[in-house]
């Protein structure tokens, strides 16, 4: 269209906005935890700017998830995320005996610290429960059952140079994280958490290394609960099943040091203080089976998981010192149309009399 002058014109743009929700359907399966269902909705444009709503549920039949998130990424037109969290967690785990609710609400801002940092800070009120304890638990959860409010500040550093954040062949990234719960409530703690994570791959990145490194600490002014501690075990300490590894409460029938618990075995994991694993892997292509999909790997993880703040459980002292575990497997990734598959085969090199092992472990998960 000609413009004002002969030299000028009138360009019209058409723009056609991409489509901003989406619906997501998953599913996931393992051979310890059973079927899963995950469901999300999220708008990344709400009310045309440019904010994030997502509503998402994750079940089946051992827990429940349920999170509503709000996000600002450019608070005030700056490179400031500012969000809220409102959390449902429900966990009815087979290896327990009782039950465990969280409910919590979490605003949070975040924003760079340097060129590949990012801090965020969060508060957290909610509250935790655990319940329908059963005759044949632990003493120690016994006496950590019932309703906490948890009012608690923190801090999350993150600092990335991975080459990539989906499939990083080299680089590291490393996430610290506080948390100090005190600011009224009835937990007062300071937990103390990090993962550091490298990258490094040979033979145009064929063969893939990866090592990660996951330690934490939690002080409290008190006593502290199950739902406060550490657990691992699992895809966290392979070759060990979850809750498998640490502090353990177990008396036969008849042994129990407490009347009550006379006619009943007591077997609870109780999670520990301090948490520390390193976990190596190298993944490879299998010859002329990678035109299929079909990759193998081989891993290690070393660790301990150690540390109560009370030790008479129901069969008395509860040995709650740091013994190290190891494992070792081997991997086999298979990519199908449908979903990726994991299978692992473990062997727990080192252990104690105590510990649950999981010597195969079998994972998928999609979206469809």
């Amino acid at each position: 269209e000609q413009g004002a002058a002969p030299s000028r014109a009138i360009v019209g743009v058409a723009v056609t906005e991409k489509p901003t929700g989406s619906l997501n359907l998953g599913g996931s399966f393992s051979s310890s935890e059973g079927a899963a269902l995950q469901i999300s909705i999220a708008e990344r444009n709400f009310l045309g700017r440019g904010q994030t709503v997502n509503l998402a549920f994750t079940g089946s039949s051992q827990y429940s998830n349920v999170d509503f998130t709000f996000l600002e990424p450019a608070m005030f037109d700056r490179d400031l995320l500012a969000g809220v969290q409102v959390f449902y967690r429900d966990r009815n785990y087979n290896e327990t005996a009782y039950k465990t609710r969280n409910i919590g609400f979490v605003p949070r801002i975040g924003f760079p610290v340097s060129e590949n940092g990012r801090l965020t800070l969060r508060y957290t009120i909610g509250q935790d429960d655990i319940f329908d304890v059963k005759d044949d638990t632990s003493l120690i959860i016994r006496d950590e059952q019932g309703k906490q409010i948890v009012s608690a500040l923190g801090a999350t550093y993150v600092y990335d140079r991975r080459n990539s954040p989906v499939d990083p062949t080299a680089g590291f990234i490393l996430t610290l994280s506080q948390e100090l719960a005190g600011l009224g409530g009835d937990a007062r703690y300071s937990k103390t958490s990090g993962v550091a994570r490298a990258y490094t791959s040979f033979f145009d990145e064929d063969l893939l290394l990866s090592a990660t490194f996951e330690g934490g600490a939690l002080f409290t002014d008190g006593q502290s609960r199950v739902t406060d501690r550490y657990i691992t075990g699992g895809d966290s300490f392979r070759g060990f099943a979850r809750n498998g590894v640490g502090p353990r409460d177990f008396c036969r029938v008849g042994d129990c040091v407490d009347p009550s618990q006379a006619d009943v075995k007591v077997d609870d994991p109780l999670g520990g203080q301090y948490l520390s694993v390193l976990r190596l892997d190298a993944s490879f292509p299998l010859g002329p089976l990678e035109e299929y999909g079909i990759f193998g790997g081989v891993f290690s993880d070393i660790g301990s998981l150690w540390g109560l703040d009370n030790v008479n459980g129901s069969m008395g002292k509860v040995d709650a010192d740091f013994y190290l575990r190891a494992t070792a497997g081997v991997s086999l990734f298979v990519e199908t149309p449908f979903a990726p598959l994991r299978f692992n085969l473990s062997r727990a090199l080192r252990k104690e009399d105590h510990d649950e092992t999981e010597n195969f472990r079998f994972s998928v998960a999609t979206r469809f």
